[in-house]
């Protein structure tokens, strides 16, 4: 038989083993594992004022004798030379709070809005076309001299409050020369950001220095070439995927993007329009045109894309295609609530406990009254 002390402590004990459970699942807690940062120094006056004018923390990079513009820019443009390893420097200036963060090396590549993605790892995107010579993910590391997996060119470093912490990232070029560039960037993101749990998107601002390596003659006109059409369910939403390719290893700047599809009568279905946006060397452009439901059908389509630059260039992209999957489409973009088989095995557990506890006050009870 258990006594009221016993059953009390027991009861405590239940609950400070299902607190950790309960943190750990809905994500406010998790197990700490973090490397040290090998170089740290306590902010200054100045760099304590600047910190304060941030979102908490900044960073900087140091200037490289192989810049070849302005060494006091904010980011890197490098002259580079094939087989050649070369190392730059980060510095995080953390404010008031220590702070645990993510720092990656990835390659840029264009997103749908004609916007230069550097926080996402290409295994995840597989966003460029075969003459990149190399992704970014595999020839740096980050605080390692070690490089061709993307976990090297990942890592994680702790900053106590009110320092500053120096991270080298080294740079393995490939043995095999290339004629124009490469452009990545260092991502430095702080983990734990507040987000709304109810968005179905999640924004967490992470800082980005960009990482332009250049080869040869720099000196190239750009090229876009059309790659190929899908029309699929994506984000609940009947969408028709343009892939337009960049051929050539330049950055195309200050793009004007326009599109249409029509129906066979002309009426427009669906439309895309960027200003101002920007194709990164060897990317895929993955263009979405997004259809309204009602409009989605099966039939014969006409496709009008077209891109212009600053310098005049301009590619004009005419398809016709056939939408012979409406039915499938349609069924595959419907909102279906994902399960949170986690919260229900909790919501299991704690059920389960909360009858343990009960049974066993009411059988104390029963045994003192006999």
């Amino acid at each position: 038989m258990l006594g009221r002390d016993k059953i009390k402590a027991l009861s405590k004990h239940i609950v400070r083993c299902l607190v950790p459970m309960l943190l750990l699942g809905f994500g406010l807690w998790t197990p700490s594992s973090v490397d040290a940062a090998t170089e740290q120094h306590a902010l200054d006056k100045s760099e304590k004022e600047r910190v304060n004018q941030t979102v908490g923390y900044t960073i900087t990079n140091e200037p490289s004798d192989m810049q070849i513009s302005d060494k006091n820019v904010s980011y890197y443009y490098l002259a580079t030379k094939k087989g050649q390893t070369f190392t730059v420097y980060i510095n995080i200036l953390n404010g008031s709070h220590k702070n645990t963060f993510d720092i990656s090396a990835n390659t840029g590549i264009t997103n749908r809005n004609l916007a230069v993605d550097y926080g996402t790892p290409i295994p995840t995107t597989k966003g460029l076309t075969e003459i990149a010579p190399f992704t970014f993910e595999k020839i740096v590391g980050i605080d390692t001299n070690n490089f061709g997996s993307e976990k090297d060119s990942r890592t994680k470093v702790t900053v106590p409050a009110d320092m500053r912490v120096r991270i080298p990232v080294t740079v393995h070029m490939p043995k095999k020369s290339y004629n124009g560039i490469m452009s990545g960037g260092i991502s430095v993101l702080k983990e734990n950001q507040q987000t709304n749990s109810k968005a179905t998107l999640q924004n967490q601002y992470a800082y980005v220095k960009g990482l332009v390596l250049q080869q040869g003659d720099p000196a190239i006109q750009p090229e876009l070439a059309y790659g190929h059409l899908n029309t699929v369910a994506k984000d609940y939403q009947p969408k028709t995927i343009v892939t337009i390719n960049n051929t050539m290893l330049i950055n195309v700047e200050h793009v004007t993007m326009t599109g249409t599809i029509k129906t066979k009568i002309g009426k427009t279905v669906a439309k895309v329009g960027v200003n101002n946006g920007e194709v990164s060397p060897a990317t895929k452009i993955p263009v979405e045109f997004v259809w309204a439901k009602k409009d989605f059908k099966n039939g014969k389509y006409d496709l009008h894309l077209s891109f212009k630059d600053q310098a005049r260039h301009q590619w004009v992209f005419d398809r016709q295609f056939t939408v012979n999957n409406q039915q499938a489409v349609l069924k595959a973009a419907k909102y279906h609530a994902p399960i949170n088989w986690l919260l229900v095995a909790l919501i299991i557990i704690i059920v389960a406990l909360i009858v343990i506890v009960v049974w066993l006050v009411m059988k104390s009870k029963k045994s003192k009254q006999q």
